[in-house]
C-alpha cells in the first residue's frame, strides 16, 4: 500500500503555541479557590483558525492518515529591516529569534489534530526549520509556515 502525504502553506506570520497563565474560580469545600490554568494567545488561535480550514483543502477528501508520521515545519519569519538590501542578494537565511521552533511545531501540529491525524501522538519523526523568507527575486518573500506530513514505515524515519 503506498504511503499518504498531505503537505500545505499558510500565509502570515508564523506564530508559536504560547500560553497565558490565567486563573478561573472553582468551588472547593464549598469555597471558591483561584486554580491556575494555561490558555493559547489570541495569535496562536487566530493562526490555528487560518490554518485550519486550508489542511482540509490539502486533504482533498482522503481522510486522516494512519500509523507513525513524519511531520516537517518550515517557518519563514517577516525578514527584519535590518536584512533588507538594495543591491546585495536577499536569499532565505537562518532565523534565531522568537517564536521559538519547537513552539512552532507544536501549533502545526495541534492545528492539524482531527484534519491530517486523530491525535498528535502519532508524529513521531520530523524536524522544524525557521528562516527569514527570502528577498524580492530569490522565491517567495511572504512570511508564511510550510506543513509536510507522510506516513511512515514502522522503523523507518
Amino acid at each position: 500500500m503506498a504511503k499518504r502525504s498531505y503537505s500545505c502553506i499558510v500565509y502570515g506570520d508564523p506564530v508559536g503555541t504560547a500560553y497565558l497563565a490565567s486563573t478561573r474560580q472553582i468551588r472547593k469545600n464549598g469555597k471558591l479557590v483561584q486554580v491556575p490554568q494555561l490558555v493559547k494567545t489570541r495569535d496562536a488561535r487566530l493562526w490555528m483558525a487560518t490554518a485550519r480550514p486550508i489542511a482540509k483543502v490539502a486533504t482533498g477528501g482522503g481522510g486522516l492518515l494512519k500509523g507513525p508520521l513524519r511531520l516537517d515545519v518550515t517557518a519563514y519569519l517577516r525578514r527584519p529591516k535590518r536584512l533588507i538590501y538594495k543591491r546585495k542578494p536577499m536569499p532565505s537565511v537562518v532565523a534565531p529569534v522568537k517564536p521559538d521552533r519547537t513552539n512552532i511545531l507544536k501549533l502545526a501540529e495541534d492545528s492539524m489534530k482531527g484534519i491530517w491525524w486523530k491525535d498528535d501522538n502519532v508524529v513521531v519523526a520530523g524536524e522544524p526549520l525557521k528562516f527569514y523568507a527570502a528577498g524580492e527575486g530569490y522565491g517567495d518573500p511572504r512570511p508564511r509556515v510550510e506543513i509536510q506530513a507522510w506516513e511512515i514505515e514502522e522503523g523507518n524515519e
